[in-house]
């Protein structure tokens, strides 16, 4: 093999790492800085809520990524992860919540059934997470 063909495999090969790195699933990855985190017990709501008026005025639809959160600012966006299973979603808080004795059990958010799908623990009904919050809304 002669000087530029080296040169241009050699190119190709760092290009297609760097690709690799950024491409999950398909689709591309976009970084994400961390702005601050969590650890705890994740639930669901329950699927009478559906359809009923949040915190935020939205109306509750099961089938979307959002969730409660008792702190975070309404519209904030949070990347969850299942940490028994490495699968991740991202949510937006729209409503308060777990109430105060789920809270006290550690359970520091509560998903829509959409979300805990992704996550894959419908079954269980609590899972350990890790919250990692992406863009704060605005303050209340």
């Amino acid at each position: 093999m002669h000087l530029p063909s080296a040169l241009a495999l050699s190119a190709f090969a760092i290009f297609s790492t760097s690709c690799a790195e950024e491409t999950v699933a398909g689709h591309a990855a976009t970084p994400r800085r961390v702005l601050a985190s969590e650890s705890g017990l994740a639930s669901f709501y329950c699927t009478r809520l559906h359809g009923e008026e949040t915190a935020s005025g939205e109306i509750l639809d099961r089938r979307e990524l959002v969730a409660a959160h008792p702190t975070f600012p309404f519209d904030t966006v949070v990347r969850v992860t299942n940490l028994e299973n490495g699968r991740s979603v991202e949510v937006r808080i729209i409503d308060r919540g777990p109430a105060r004795a789920p809270r006290a059990d550690g359970v520091v958010i509560d998903l829509s059934t959409g979300a805990a799908k992704k996550l894959g623990f419908l079954r269980d009904g609590r899972v350990k997470v890790r919250l990692e919050v992406l863009r704060w809304g605005p303050k209340e």
